[in-house]
Formats: structure tokens, sequence, C-alpha cells
């Protein structure tokens, strides 16, 4: 399920309040119109109806394919100051915590505990370009051996 919801903003230009959508995770499986947001670079984006001011919002977002078997993580690049953000991950990049003990990860699901982690919002739209131009590959060659 996508997670989203409406605040309000204040314009950094203009300082007109205005309400806007921020995404918090987007599941394109079960909701698949959501994508083409992504993909059209208007998820979490301001924009001011009265000066026309735009500027992306630095909120972490997963975005969530359960057909492709993969999820993308955004920070802000800002979170790599924060010790206490790095604290989350080992050295080689992955989560420096465990599924919690008795907590079970479904079948086919546990792409979901090693996201690939991106720190713009433009390189997260990239990856999910390449991941789908690879199954469109895929579905175009039968699913025969690349080179």
């Amino acid at each position: 399920m996508s997670v989203k919801e409406s605040v309000e903003a204040k314009c950094p230009s203009c300082g007109e309040e205005s309400s806007t959508t921020i995404w918090r995770s987007m599941n394109v499986t079960q909701d698949p119109d959501d994508k083409e947001l992504l993909l059209a670079g208007t998820a979490n984006v301001f924009r001011c109806p009265k000066c026309q001011y735009e500027s992306m919002l630095d909120i972490d977002f997963l975005y969530h394919d359960m057909e492709r078997k993969f999820c993308v993580q955004y920070y802000p690049y800002e979170r790599l100051a924060d010790d206490g953000f790095l604290a989350n991950f080992t050295t080689d990049g992955g989560p420096a915590i465990a599924v919690p003990e008795g907590m079970k990860v479904k079948p086919g699901m546990e792409y979901l505990t090693h996201p690939h982690i991106v720190f713009e919002m433009g390189e997260l739209v990239r990856y999910v370009a390449f991941r789908d131009r690879l199954v469109d590959l895929d579905a175009e060659t039968g699913g025969r051996q690349r080179p």
C-alpha cells in the first residue's frame, strides 16, 4: 500500500500557505497509477500555486514493486552527516538491524530486508527505469540469456 498525506507548507519564496502531498512510500503493484507520478518527477515536489516556486521535498521515501520483487529507499543526502543514521547500516551498506526474532518475512518478499539505497530522487527514478528495462528486455528475448 502506498502511504501519502496532505500537509500544509509555506512557500519559501512568497510565503503563501498551501496544501501539498508528501509520499512516504509507493507500492506500484497495489497502486500502479502512482508510478507515473514518480516517473514524471512530480512525487514529493512542492509547487506554490501563487508564485509557481518549485522544489523537491527531502523526505525519506520507499519505492516498492512487489511484482518485480525489488524496493528502493531514498534518504536525503544530508543524512550522511548523522552518525545515528549511519549506525543503521553495516560497512557494506546493508541493514545493521536484523529482522526481529519471531517476525517472519513472507517467502518471496526477502528483498524488502535489503532495499537499494539512494540519496537523490533522480537516481531512484533512473534505477526504477533500469529495472523496468531489464524486465522488458527479458520479455522481448523470451527469457533467453543475454551476452
